[in-house]
């Protein structure tokens, strides 16, 4: 561990991806006016070394479903920004996931469509659910990002706070 490294036991359930892939986790949020909704998407690799995140926020959206099929796309854009070509992204919402999957387009079909298409340009880009539980990381910084000024924001090497998501994660086994 380098200097500065702080390693965090996470909640059971979290386990490592398989070597060489990359593990995206994603969320929406809402600021507490209700005025302002925020997509985050937290990188980590199979060691559980934070490798980049982003957010993007969107005053006006609001709507928990769009914003959970939006984190979705703006993890795509992560792993393309940060060049990997072998990705798993989890989120904890039950319907986006399965839109996406069954490729069913839903209520947000234009981006669903733009997800799927988008996953031609990975080697493997797979979407799993997992439970809010096992979902911290993206969950605080999607609530932080509601705070940000709207657009885009990206994190490279460096999370925007390590007291909030750890650079290395202690993997349950």
């Amino acid at each position: 561990m380098t200097r500065g490294q702080q390693r965090v036991a996470v909640g059971r359930g979290w386990k490592a991806p398989e070597q060489g892939m990359i593990h995206i986790r994603v969320d929406g949020g809402i600021s507490r006016n209700g005025e302002v909704g925020a997509v985050a998407a937290v990188c980590r690799d199979h060691t559980g070394n934070f490798r980049g995140s982003s957010t993007v926020v969107y005053p006006g959206i609001t709507d928990p479903a769009c914003l959970e099929m939006m984190a979705c796309r703006e993890a795509q854009a992560l792993a393309q920004d940060l060049m990997f070509s072998k990705i798993v992204i989890s989120g904890d919402s039950k319907n986006t996931i399965s839109d996406i999957g069954e490729e069913a387009g839903g209520l947000h079909s234009l981006i669903t469509s733009e997800i799927v298409a988008t996953k031609s340009l990975f080697e493997v880009c797979n979407f799993i659910f997992e439970g809010r539980n096992y979902n911290p990381d993206a969950h605080y910084l999607a609530k932080f990002a509601t705070s940000l000024n709207q657009g885009r924001h990206l994190w490279i090497e460096d999370p925007h706070d390590p007291t909030c998501i750890p650079r290395v994660l202690v993997m349950n086994e």
